[in-house]
Order: C-alpha cells, then sequence, then structure tokens
C-alpha cells in the first residue's frame, strides 16, 4: 500500500506546482493600467521639503536665519483668487522645512499675493503682500501655484528677494493624482485637461518693487 501511495503523491506535488508556476504567470502578465488600479499615494510632504532644499541651494543670495522668510499659500494659476486644501497644505510643510532649518518664518494665509499683469501677462506678487513683507523686514518671499490636470498636479514655487525684487530661484515639480491627491484639489475641467503635456510656465522676474503693479 505504502509503495503504491508514493507514486500518488508525487504526481500530486507535480500537479500543484505546476498551477503555482501557471498562477504566477498569471500575475506576472496582468496589465496593471486600468480603470480599478489604485494609485499608489503619492508623498507630498517628501516633494514640497524637496523644493524648499531646492530653493535654497540654487538661490543667487544668501539668506540669513535672522530675518523671516514669508510663505505664502499657492493658488490656483488659473484663478489666483482660489486656494485649495493642496495649495494650504504644500505652503504649511515648505514652512515647516524653513523652521526645522534654521530659519524665522512668517506665514500669511491668503489667496491673493499673486496677480496678473494685464499689459504683459506676467505673474508678479501683489502690492498688499509686498507691503505686508516690509512691515516685517522679510528678505524673501515664498509664492507659488499649482495647475490641475487629469493625471496630475503641476506645482511651481518661487523664491523672491524683498529687497529688489528679483526672482531668487525657482522650482517645478508634479503631484501624481490619487485618492490622497483627489481630496485635496477639485476635479478638473475640460479646459484643464488640454493643458496637460503642453503646460509650460515662464517667470523670471517679479514686479515687487514696481509701484505699478
Amino acid at each position: 500500500m505504502r509503495s503504491f501511495l508514493i507514486p500518488m503523491l508525487a504526481a500530486a506535488t507535480l500537479a500543484l506546482g505546476g498551477c503555482a508556476d501557471v498562477l504566477e504567470d498569471v500575475a506576472d502578465t496582468t496589465d496593471p493600467v486600468g480603470p480599478e488600479t489604485v494609485h499608489p499615494a503619492v508623498d507630498i510632504e517628501l516633494a514640497s521639503y524637496s523644493a524648499v532644499d531646492q530653493l535654497l541651494e540654487f538661490s543667487r543670495a544668501p539668506l540669513s536665519p535672522d530675518k523671516p522668510i514669508v510663505v505664502t499659500t499657492l493658488v490656483d494659476s488659473s484663478d489666483l483668487t482660489m486656494a485649495v486644501p493642496l495649495g494650504r497644505l504644500i505652503s504649511e510643510q515648505m514652512g515647516t522645512r524653513l523652521a526645522n532649518a534654521g530659519f524665522t518664518v512668517r506665514e500669511l494665509r491668503f489667496g491673493n499675493a499673486l496677480r496678473i499683469r494685464e499689459e504683459s501677462g506676467e505673474l508678479v506678487l501683489s502690492r498688499n503682500l509686498r507691503e505686508i513683507s516690509r512691515s516685517v523686514g522679510a528678505q524673501a518671499v515664498i509664492a507659488g501655484t499649482y495647475t490641475p490636470a487629469a493625471t496630475r498636479v503641476f506645482v511651481n514655487a518661487r523664491l523672491i528677494q524683498a529687497s529688489t525684487g528679483d526672482l531668487l530661484s525657482a522650482v517645478d515639480f508634479d503631484l501624481p493624482r490619487g485618492a490622497d491627491m483627489n481630496s485635496l484639489v477639485p476635479p478638473v475641467t475640460d479646459k484643464t485637461e488640454e493643458m496637460e503635456g503642453d503646460w509650460e510656465y515662464s517667470h523670471h522676474r517679479s514686479c515687487w518693487a514696481d509701484p505699478g503693479c
């Protein structure tokens, strides 16, 4: 009886091994892209911290830890009066990174830090922000925009010198959409979807010191 069972067990083992190989092959060849795909959570904090590190590293002028840096809420590039939770979250995380690096930080939570100059279409700092920053003795301001698209959210942040209005440094990054991101940014419109792929931002100088802005 024992001699009869051994061949049967061996055959069963081979059969199970073959099934495992088939299951493994199916798992390997399954297309991961589709409507049911769950996108991995994006590390917004890491992206915000990295953005601050780059702004400081590539700044064209040294910054003193004794003078404040004003951090404003990031706003929608298509509506500079609107700020969603993502803009506030990134700004808060940037402020945290600066504070932990030893800088004095002033946070301004309002959505009109930026405006469009009508005659040139340039993105500039609002007069209100310039006056507030000067009143607190700020050496620089961090301001920026986000542009939502179908699968990503593009972010632009810039470090601007308070005394001259010069753009000291800038950084661009994008965040993939997922469950967390969709809860922080409203659904995109058809107009926004068209912007993905050819989104471009170019700005080299603010009108910080221009009284006509």
